[in-house]
């Protein structure tokens, strides 16, 4: 049996009070092991990081939308990032970090 992905979430604040905070907790442990993290100081809505310990990890930030949790569900199971998701894609200063952040 293979083990789940692992996906961090942040509770900041900001994040945790938004009204898609819970519906993307819900879809996201249907799927992944969540781990809740502190605030990762790069916006006020949720933020997501698919594998946040690899190299290659995905950092997500304002899923906000049902279209993008479905997406979301997905490209955990590994499909490839959908627009909706690419357009929320962290890069850059703000992904190392998110990424530092996660130790």
């Amino acid at each position: 049996m293979s083990s789940r992905p692992t996906v961090a979430l942040c509770s900041g604040k900001d994040c945790r009070q938004r009204c898609e905070y819970a519906p993307l907790r819900r879809d996201l442990k249907e799927v992944a092991t969540v781990k809740s993290v502190k605030c990762l100081d790069i916006c006020d809505s949720p933020v997501v990081v698919i594998s946040p310990h690899e190299k290659d990890a995905v950092v997500l930030d304002k899923i906000r939308t049902e279209t993008q949790r479905k997406d979301l569900v997905k490209a955990i199971g590994g499909s490839k990032l959908s627009k909706a998701l690419a357009e929320q894609l962290v890069t850059g200063r703000r992904r190392a970090k998110v990424l530092s952040k996660l130790g």
